[in-house]
């Protein structure tokens, strides 16, 4: 009887041993994540991409003016268990967002991603565009900086101006009277704006010990952002893509937004490739980083869209 007890004794030592060891695990692998720009064309598939990867991310920030049903209708309800646990911080104004006291308040984050950019930019003027690309970006930036992110992740894009080109406020006060600057201005200022952006980055993240910058060439969304400008380019593409540089390459904005957060999870566990750098992200580091991801999410979409077929 003595050595039933203790063998009984012993294996609800062995169980309880063995959750405490796989709950420190999962609180030491849990990480949190803040997330800017949910409702753009790349910040909703860096949304999906993070919730993909609940067993990293075990809780998110979103932070934004709304939330309109393109973000609540991807996340968990309030009520279940599944992951991750979301918080959903909406302001008014962005524009001094390191010094919202709500989000100062936030503890632990680990992650941050900055997705915000102007949907639509040729319909506004130049002092708006400045104001999301740059000054957001850089108020967003210092709150990460704040919080003691680990890693930054963000987005501009390819070949930005060797030599920026820095606005006046006079200029920008003038440039913003509502008058949209048309095709040719936007094409014309384009490098300009994405080497001011990653210099708000670069300027105000010196703490941050990763921060890494995605250069997309053109990418391919559903949604017509610059007019008859990605129509065009939509159509040519698939025919050019195989004979420009790769890192010229259009690029699916699911593979972008996968590439940002596997990124991000590889930095933060210590599991980057022998190809990992420093340097900017472009078309093959994304192929890189989640190729293999993105294919199977294609996969997935191709049965999807069979299986719809043969119900009709």
């Amino acid at each position: 009887i003595f050595s039933r007890a203790l063998l009984s004794a012993y294996g609800w030592l062995c169980v309880v041993a063995w959750l405490s060891l796989s709950f420190s695990t999962t609180t030491a692998e849990a990480k949190t994540a803040i997330l800017f720009g949910a409702t753009g064309g790349v910040g909703n598939e860096v949304l999906r991409a993070i919730l993909r990867n609940n067993s990293f991310f075990t809780k998110l920030i979103i932070v934004g003016r709304s939330f309109p049903p393109k973000v609540t209708d991807l996340l968990p309800e309030s009520t279940s268990l599944r992951l991750p646990e979301v918080v959903k911080v909406q302001l008014a104004d962005l524009g001094n967002i390191d010094q919202n006291e709500e989000l100062l308040a936030m503890e632990a984050v680990d992650a941050c991603f900055i997705a915000t950019a102007c949907g639509h930019p040729y319909l506004h003027d130049l002092g708006s565009w400045h104001f999301v690309e740059v000054d957001l970006v850089a108020s967003m930036t210092r709150l990460c900086e704040k919080l003691k992110v680990r890693s930054l992740t963000a987005f501009s894009a390819v070949d930005p101006a060797e030599t920026p080109k820095y606005y006046t406020k006079e200029e920008l006060e003038t440039d913003r009277d509502g008058t949209p600057m048309g095709w040719w201005r936007l094409l014309l200022e384009m490098t300009n704006i994405m080497k001011l952006k990653e210099i708000a980055l670069a300027d105000n993240s010196n703490s941050i010990p990763f921060v890494r910058i995605h250069q997309p060439s053109n990418i391919i969304t559903e949604d017509i952002r610059y007019g008859w400008l990605d129509w065009t380019l939509f159509k040519i593409l698939p025919w050019i893509d195989p004979w420009i540089p790769t890192k010229y390459h259009s690029v699916n904005v699911t593979l972008l937004g996968m590439a940002m957060v596997q990124d991000a999870i590889r930095l933060l566990s210590g599991t980057t490739d022998e190809d990992d750098h420093n340097g900017p992200r472009t078309y093959g580091d994304f192929l890189r980083i989640a190729g293999t991801e993105f294919a199977e999410w294609e996969e997935e979409q191709r049965i999807l869209k069979e299986d719809k077929n043969k119900e009709l």
